[in-house]
């Protein structure tokens, strides 16, 4: 397989990939079954596998505290532009960039509506909260595209000193 990154044909064989994120002050951690290059270092997931620890670090954030880069990953997640939230919660464009950035505090009523959505939809698929929300505002959700069809993902070469990617 050709390497998306330096386009060298050098992507060994299988390897466990460490995906850490620090989100609202916690790590999360995740084993990754995936690809390195031995080119360039960088590592990659299937595009499903890389859906699936999406969803599963998102579920893990809703449980957490309300912070602005937990929300980020909720709402990304859910495939919510910032113009949805901003007109369900009626607020301006920017208020929502400035609560997933950390600029000002989200708001604790938007963080547990956007927090319920998710744990509906890890459950049960879809969200009938959500279509609600689209209902009211007379929004039509777009529908979902397809967009996992098993490419790769990539993931970016891991710092000097400290290694991000573990082969098996």
């Amino acid at each position: 397989m050709r390497c998306p990154n330096c386009k060298n044909s050098s992507l060994t064989g299988e390897a466990e990939l460490l995906r850490t994120e620090v989100v609202a002050g916690v790590e999360y951690r995740a084993h990754l079954p995936g690809w390195l290059c031995a080119n360039c270092n960088g590592g990659y997931v299937k595009a499903v596998i890389h859906k699936d620890y999406q969803k599963r670090l998102a579920l893990a954030v809703s449980k957490g505290p309300p912070q602005g880069d937990a929300f980020r990953i909720m709402r990304r997640w859910l495939g919510i532009s910032q113009l949805e939230m901003q007109k369900f919660f009626g607020v301006r464009g920017e208020s929502i960039c400035r609560w997933e950035r950390g600029r000002r505090k989200v708001p604790l009523s938007a963080w547990y509506l956007l927090a319920v959505i998710v744990q509906e939809t890890a459950e049960k698929g879809h969200s009938s909260t959500l279509d609600r929300l689209y209902e009211l505002n007379g929004l039509d959700p777009i529908e979902s595209l397809d967009l996992y069809k098993g490419n790769p993902i990539h993931m970016p070469p891991p710092k000097r000193g400290r290694p991000r990617y573990v082969p098996i």
